[in-house]
């Protein structure tokens, strides 16, 4: 398991950005789907017995989530 920003090596702070998104995919996802890290700041989330267009509109809410906490919050978080 990574934490929101490994990438910047230990002792270094968390980027808010990644924390912020890491935050709000956790909050807005089912208990069994899988959210994480995949490459340096791009997130993947895994919807186990989804279809096509229900993911689809998964990703949408999460994307608009995203979008709105970005609009929400602090200057931290919106770089």
């Amino acid at each position: 398991v990574h934490t929101a920003d490994d990438a910047r090596g230990p002792g270094r702070p968390p980027d808010p950005s990644l924390a912020m998104v890491s935050e709000v995919l956790s909050r807005n996802t089912r208990g069994g789907d899988f959210v994480g890290r995949y490459g340096d700041a791009e997130f993947v989330v895994l919807l186990p017995d989804v279809s096509g267009v229900e993911g689809h509109g998964t990703a949408e809410r999460l994307r608009e989530a995203i979008a709105a906490q970005r609009g929400a919050g602090s200057d931290a978080t919106a770089q």
